[in-house]
Parts: structure tokens; C-alpha cells; sequence
């Protein structure tokens, strides 16, 4: 909801003036480079255990994008923990393997966060398993569109240690 966005948005301004906030600076300016090298538009977060902060980072590094004007879309891969989507307090049920297999349209799915500037897509609910899903041809479909319309598209993956699924989104990203 808003209030938690405002407590993000505060703890990303607030970092700007930490090393915190100069280390994401100088990933975005590393990613740039390699962005304006290979022309890819997909980057992946994730860590080799859960609680690692690979959602705050990427989170942060979305905004830090935003702020160049960039259209950043951040989507939640994590089916199981969904930290974003507890952060942000999304009210969404519906999620990324609603639009990846066309239940549920992408712009009513996605939430706009305007206090950071960016798009969001949460993981939402899912009855098949999650590594079945990133396997199959409707996400990697989706994931070419979306990146078709967004300077940047950062997706938020499973810790390497507990799934495999890691792996499998970053052959799609």
C-alpha cells in the first residue's frame, strides 16, 4: 500500500548517501555498460540462500534505473516467498503465471508504484509447480514481450539452494 511505499521509497533515498547507495550506483553504471555492449534487457537477481537481500537489491537497483528515466518493469519470480509482494503490500492475487498464460491482462495485473517510479508484477498464485512453469513456452513468450516494451526488466528469483529454478529463468532472461 502507500505507506509501505513510502518506507521503501525513504530507504532507497536514504541509501543514496551510504556506501550502500554508491555500490548500487556503481552496479548501474557496470550494467549500463554491458546493457549498451550486448543490447539485453533482462537481468536476474538471486542468492544461494533465502534472506540474502536479493529483493531490496533489486528493488534498488529498479529505482535507481528509474531515476534516468529508464521504464523498468520488476517482477517477482519467487512463487514461494513472494517478499516483494508482501513489502509492497500487493492486494493481487493474479500474477505472473496469470499473464504469461493469458488469464489475466498484463496492465491490469501490473501495479504502477509511482513513488519509485517503476512497474511491478508479482509472482501471484499458481497451481501447477513453479519449475514446470518456467519450463514451458508461455513464459518465455511473456518475457520476450515485456522486454520488447521496457528499457530494463528485472526479475526476482528462487534462492539456488532450495529450487532449481534459478537456473532455468536465467536461460530465459
Amino acid at each position: 500500500g502507500p505507506k509501505a511505499n513510502r518506507v521503501l521509497r525513504r530507504t532507497l533515498v536514504q541509501s543514496k548517501e551510504t556506501l550502500y547507495g554508491d555500490a548500487i550506483l556503481g552496479l548501474r553504471t557496470s550494467i549500463m555498460q554491458n546493457l549498451d555492449l550486448t543490447g539485453q534487457v533482462g537481468l536476474m537477481f538471486t542468492s544461494s540462500t533465502e534472506n540474502d537481500g536479493a529483493s531490496i537489491h533489486a528493488l534498488a537497483l529498479a529505482s535507481s534505473f528509474s531515476e534516468m528515466d529508464k521504464r523498468v518493469l520488476l517482477i517477482e519470480a519467487d512463487f514461494k516467498k513472494q517478499t516483494l509482494s508482501k513489502a509492497l503490500r500487493s492486494q493481487n492475487k493474479l500474477g505472473l503465471h496469470a499473464v504469461s498464460h493469458k488469464i489475466a491482462d498484463f496492465a491490469e495485473v501490473s501495479e504502477n508504484i509511482p513513488e519509485l517510479n517503476i512497474t511491478f508484477l508479482g509472482a501471484g498464485e499458481m497451481k501447477e509447480t513453479p519449475t514446470n512453469f518456467f519450463s514451458g513456452p508461455e513464459f518465455g513468450s511473456f518475457l520476450s514481450e515485456v522486454k520488447s516494451s521496457y528499457d530494463l526488466v528485472i526479475l526476482i528469483a528462487p534462492s539456488t539452494l532450495n529450487s532449481s529454478d534459478a537456473r532455468i529463468i536465467g536461460k530465459e532472461v
